[in-house]
């Protein structure tokens, strides 16, 4: 007698090999998930870079000065960074294309303009006023193609659209600044009297130009103007105070910056309050130490960029400070043996560890505005 097999065997080998399958897909679909969302990340990457190292590009003196013909020739030499920079930001293994897009027209990938933060909106502009960079990466039909997936042997979703965007910006709303990690700050123990706000407004005097490759002040105007301050031993209307924020002293921390260490008893940090004010212990001169102030000002008339503070106001027990301006020390020079003086040109000095809070603006007469400290931040 023969013995027909179990249809109940045939069954579950048939359910397995469903089973099987369903697992298979569910694999690489997730694969393919895993794929697309690398591809997408790597062009994440690329566009933020991007557009950090285009804004980082532009955002020199020459925006500071804002003439042309300096300004058109800076903005192309900022798309050709940012190209640069796409393509040492590759996507799955290969280097990313980016149009510079020299027309500035919108759409397009490589866009510069003026933003409008809280709408987050750029408006296409290559002037003094421009200060974002927007990139838009896409593979899509007709750009760069779409993204070739896993399953496209399988006939099933054979490629995807990807699309990303990222916006740069320089941010000029300085509140303070915090040291980011042992590396000192370019802020000088030193603030500066200022007329409507802005310590360089008085100045006519545009005689200098500073000459990078040699890091010296040369014959020559540039736009900028150079203007002189005094520091006395009994500081009067109208001239610059200094104020200790540490043990060292104030011609120290000129000479290499404002350490984490300096600044322990206002938390680590210089930042305004939320009046848009700082109180400084100010520093009781001596004459020997007005001696020593003045050499380390020759000292950093060497073209680096140091960041001073502006003076609201000086009393018994505190200078108030209220914003910051960044400049480049010309020279130093003694008055008489109580007193001397120091020529600054400003500079536009970008600088990571800086503070920056737009709530502020409307503040107590608003944040004191400057061109000449930003920091550059990613928008999305």
């Amino acid at each position: 007698m023969v013995r027909r097999g179990n249809k109940r065997n045939g069954s579950v080998a048939l359910l397995g090999l469903v089973g099987l399958m369903f697992l298979s897909v569910v694999f690489l679909a997730l694969v393919n998930y895993c794929w697309v969302w690398t591809m997408r990340v790597q062009l994440q990457n690329a566009a933020d870079a991007t557009s950090l190292a285009t804004v980082q590009a532009f955002a020199n003196d020459v925006l500071l000065v804002g003439t042309e013909p300096g300004l058109s020739e800076n903005f192309l030499a900022s798309r050709e960074v940012g190209v640069e920079y796409a393509a040492w930001n590759p996507s799955l293994g290969q280097p990313t294309p980016l149009d510079s897009n020299i027309g500035n027209t919108v759409p397009g990938e490589l866009v510069l303009g003026v933003i409008d933060i809280p709408n987050k909106i750029i408006k296409p502009e290559e002037t003094a006023q421009t200060n974002a960079a927007r990139v838009l990466l896409e593979h899509v039909q007709g750009k760069r193609g779409p993204v070739i997936t896993i399953l496209g042997g399988t006939g099933i979703l054979p490629y995807t659209d990807v699309q990303v965007a990222s916006t740069a910006y320089l941010d000029h709303n300085i509140i303070g600044f915090r040291p980011l990690g042992s590396s000192p700050i370019p802020v000088a123990p030193i603030a500066l009297p200022a007329v409507a706000n802005d310590p360089f407004a008085a100045s006519v005097t545009d005689a200098l130009r500073y000459d990078a490759p040699r890091t010296r002040f040369i014959p020559g105007a540039d736009g900028l103007p150079e203007i002189s301050f005094t520091i006395s031993l009994a500081p009067a209307p109208g001239t610059a105070a200094v104020y200790q924020t540490s043990p060292r002293n104030p011609a120290d921390v000129l000479r290499v910056g404002t350490t984490k260490d300096d600044l322990i008893s206002l938390g680590g940090e210089l930042r305004l309050d939320d009046s848009n004010r700082l109180n400084l212990p100010p520093y009781v001169m001596s004459r020997e130490n007005l001696v020593r102030l003045q050499t380390a000002f020759s000292e950093v008339a060497d073209g680096r960029q140091i960041a001073f503070a502006v003076l609201d106001s000086v009393k018994a027990n505190a200078v108030v400070v209220k914003g910051w301006v960044a400049a480049r020390v010309v020279r130093a020079e003694s008055v008489n043996n109580d007193a001397f003086i120091f020529v600054l040109q400003p500079t536009l000095l970008v600088q990571g560890s800086a503070l920056t809070d737009a709530t502020r603006v409307d503040i107590n007469g608003a944040l004191v505005p400057t061109t000449t400290v930003g920091k550059i931040r990613l928008v999305e």
